[in-house]
């Protein structure tokens, strides 16, 4: 049961490790966004902005606390749930892009 979770945190590693080779593409679309004249006024694009920023860092943080924890925790669900916090910055992000779309009428621009 112990091998399974740690397979488990390893492929999360990976999984959100891969998911870095479109971060500077998002980044870029995330600041192509703050061309409008009251862009910076937005709430949406600013935290879409954030999230975005921050991913990469979000994923080291994981990828460290959750080797960590798999190697010194007595339980190995502490560190499946460590390793899915990009997860949850990669849902942020796509539901912050999601909101802006809907917030500006079906454009990425207001």
């Amino acid at each position: 049961m112990q091998s399974t979770k740690r397979e488990t945190v390893l492929a999360l590693n990976l999984i959100f490790g891969l998911t870095l080779i479109g971060w500077p593409f998002m980044a870029t679309f995330s600041l192509t966004l703050f061309e409008g004249s009251g862009a910076v006024n937005d709430n949406y694009l600013v935290l879409m902005l954030v999230c975005v920023w921050l991913y990469p860092l979000t994923y080291i943080v994981a990828l460290a606390w959750s080797r960590m924890s798999l190697n010194h925790s007595r339980t190995r669900r502490r560190a499946v749930r460590i390793a899915l916090l990009p997860g949850l910055n990669l849902m942020a992000a796509v539901g912050l892009t999601i909101a802006v779309w809907l917030h500006c009428g079906g454009e990425f621009a207001c």
